[in-house]
């Protein structure tokens, strides 16, 4: 799998700063700070949402020139809440893909843990760093339930599609998988997925009216599918 794009050291450390100095609005009020630019990109297996992401900020810097650049957000988000609960970012990566039962099982066996982490409170510390990277602004987040943890402080959230066989074809590519096997992964992806939504938002029905645009990749390339949703982040900050 193609490896999501990382902000220069400098700039991680400035919107690092950003994050340990500002409160997170919670319990459905309005962000504190005056509403920043920023794009969710929810993490659809199999329709290049990776590659989406790395086009998409390259064309924000382009036309979107800052003292601070766009960046993306992925597995960064796990490196932070990993090290700020001293936990191994396999953890984390784990509530996206996971049921809970699993979960537990899997925190019970991590040495000198003894079972005692509760998943949910890991998911609440990923929550609050999603919600805090959305209020810096300029940032693209992919996944981790980015569009409903994010929904009332504005932002463009994009939902990437595609047929199904390019859906198995593009994640066979990524992982240098045989076609059965890339077909059997995608089928277990997606439902993992569901259980997330379930999990943690189990009054939500996640649907096209959460998105505010959805970009089929079977008909877009990937650059064009940037370019439309840059031309969107920028119309809407006007």
């Amino acid at each position: 799998m193609l490896n999501p794009p990382i902000a220069s050291p400098q700039n991680l450390r400035v919107l690092l700063a950003d994050l340990q100095s500002m409160r997170v609005s919670g319990g459905g009020q309005s962000a504190p700070r005056k509403a920043r630019p920023f794009v969710t990109i929810s993490r659809v297996p199999g329709a290049r949402y990776t590659e989406l992401a790395q086009a998409l900020a390259d064309r924000l810097n382009q036309l979107d020139r800052d003292e601070t650049p766009w960046t993306v957000w992925d597995r960064q988000v796990l490196e932070k809440v990993a090290a700020d609960r001293h936990l191994s970012t396999e953890v984390i990566d784990s509530l996206e893909e996971s049921s809970q039962s699993w979960l537990v099982n899997l925190f019970a066996g991590l040495p000198g843990h003894s079972g005692s982490i509760d998943p949910d409170a890991v998911f609440k510390s990923v929550a609050h760093t999603v919600t805090a990277l959305a209020q810096v602004g300029r940032t693209i987040i992919v996944g981790y339930g980015g569009v409903l943890l994010t929904r009332r402080l504005g932002g463009v959230h994009v939902c990437p599609v595609a047929a199904p066989e390019d859906r198995v074809k593009w994640l066979a590519e990524s992982e240098r998988l045989d076609l059965v096997e890339a077909a059997r992964q995608l089928e277990e992806l997606d439902q993992k997925r569901l259980d997330f939504i379930r999990r943690y938002w189990p009054r939500e029905s996640l649907g096209p009216a959460h998105f505010t645009l959805t970009v089929n990749m079977s008909d877009l390339s990937v650059q064009t599918a940037a370019d439309i949703i840059s031309q969107l982040v920028l119309m809407r900050r006007s």
